[in-house]
């Protein structure tokens, strides 16, 4: 602690600290080095510790991870953006932000700090985003995918402005639906920065046992336009990529996820259209090639440009369905509606809803189910997220979470802010729990 106050490097004294502990085989309890390091500084210190990480580009994530969480014990959130300096700290702010919300006992005007340091975290992380600077090399992915130097066999890269063949142990193929085609077993499909366009993209995955996943360059460069349509026996994980679904209000573009497990990370999605996802439960007939179907998403922003109606839509599914909708640390912005699902009867077998860390931007409502039938077996969860509702038409209400009919709601931790008088949090009618 006294090195620490005194020292003119308190990088490296942060780096002392850890590799102290590493020797220790304690590495992974950070909680005592900044609880210590916390006791004798003051927010002078812990800016001055911030600005110094923020121009080091060789200090670690685990020194960015340690600033950030002594800000939040010290509650010096104005300094919180001046660490984020790479994806890897982006998601180490998210992560401690939402803990420290939902784990202690804050005041309102606390839990409001809270709230607007996440979204000016969100907004520049998307602009980390839009500016490229998530991108990922072909040996990026392989580090990541195969730490231990796993074989490189079932690499398959998308360049369209290269050749045909197998080059360094790759095989490159040209076009975005001839690398859907070859990857229908499972592997690594990589994407060179393209907008790649076409009127339907289907992904299609048989192997229950190897994952696909489709990786983009970038998030700015490497774009996906046209309607997609994801069936999967196993897991499929989509990341680094931007989708612009439609050009219009009246097209009738959309990403249908119809099973599997399904998974979006650090994507953006500029969603021009009526409903950007249809999500269709899987079938409880264990002799059909539909099992059950999970749609998950992190870290992705959503834009509804003003013109798209909802995000999210829950289909009736192939009959006694099953379906886990799983959003966490994810910005919708401009659209009327997050998740809606209309008004009639559903035979779902079991359906869980989860909106976990989220930012609700301009939106009319956040959550809408409404069933005809009483007692559907659905749940709604809603933890830590943020409401920020307007109003795009006067006749019709304005919810945070809304719904009629169905097995359970939880909502904790959130925020509901409105811009008007017509608004209402929780609108629950035939709920059970």
């Amino acid at each position: 602690s006294d090195n620490f106050t005194k020292s003119d490097n308190k990088v490296e004294v942060v780096r002392l600290y850890l590799n102290l502990m590493q020797k220790l085989n304690a590495e992974n309890d950070l909680g005592s080095v900044y609880q210590t390091l916390s006791e004798k500084a003051n927010d002078c210190q812990l800016l001055e510790l911030s600005e110094i990480i923020q121009k080091d580009d060789s200090s670690e994530n685990d020194c960015s991870k340690l600033v950030l969480q002594m800000l939040l014990e010290n509650q010096a959130l104005k300094q919180f953006s001046t660490v984020i300096k790479d994806l890897e700290s982006y998601s180490s702010g998210f992560n401690l932000l939402h803990d420290y919300t939902v784990k202690n006992d804050l005041s309102f005007d606390q839990k409001q700090d809270c709230d607007v340091t996440r979204n000016e975290l969100f907004l520049s992380y998307l602009d980390f985003l839009d500016d490229g600077k998530n991108s990922m090399t072909v040996d990026d992915v392989l580090k990541k995918n195969f730490p231990h130097g796993a074989p490189l066999g079932g690499v398959i890269i998308v360049d369209p402005n290269g050749e045909k063949g197998v080059r360094s142990g790759f095989l490159y193929v040209t076009s975005l639906e001839a690398g859907l085609q070859m990857c229908k077993n499972g592997g690594i499909l990589y994407l060179k920065s393209y907008e790649y366009k076409a009127e339907n993209f289907d992904v299609i995955h048989k192997n229950s046992s190897k994952t696909l996943r489709i990786i983009g360059e970038d998030c700015s460069n490497c774009s996906i336009s046209g309607a997609l349509r994801i069936q999967s026996m196993g897991e499929v994980t989509i990341q680094n990529i931007k989708f612009e679904i439609g050009d219009n209000p009246e097209s009738v573009d959309a990403i249908n996820v119809f099973s599997g497990k399904v998974s979006f990370e650090r994507c953006i999605f500029e969603c021009f259209v009526n409903t950007a996802f249809y999500v269709h439960p899987g079938s409880q007939n264990k002799t059909l090639t539909s099992p059950q179907t999970k749609l998950s998403m992190k870290e992705c922003i959503l834009e509804g440009l003003g013109s798209c109606q909802r995000f999210f839509a829950i289909e009736e599914g192939g009959g006694n369905g099953d379906l886990c909708l799983y959003i966490d640390t994810c910005y919708f912005n401009e659209a009327y509606s997050g998740l809606t699902v209309q008004k009639k009867p559903y035979t779902w077998h079991n359906v869980r809803v989860t909106f976990s860390n989220c930012y609700f931007n301009d939106l009319q409502d956040g959550v809408r189910i409404d069933c005809d039938n009483s007692n559907t077996a659905c749940d709604i969860y809603n933890i830590n997220c943020y409401f920020n509702l307007c109003l795009y038409d006067e006749d019709e209400p304005s919810n945070a979470v809304s719904c009629s009919n169905i097995k359970s709601i939880n909502a904790s931790h959130c925020t509901v802010q409105y811009n008007h008088t017509q608004g209402t949090a929780v609108h629950a009618n035939c709920v059970n729990n």
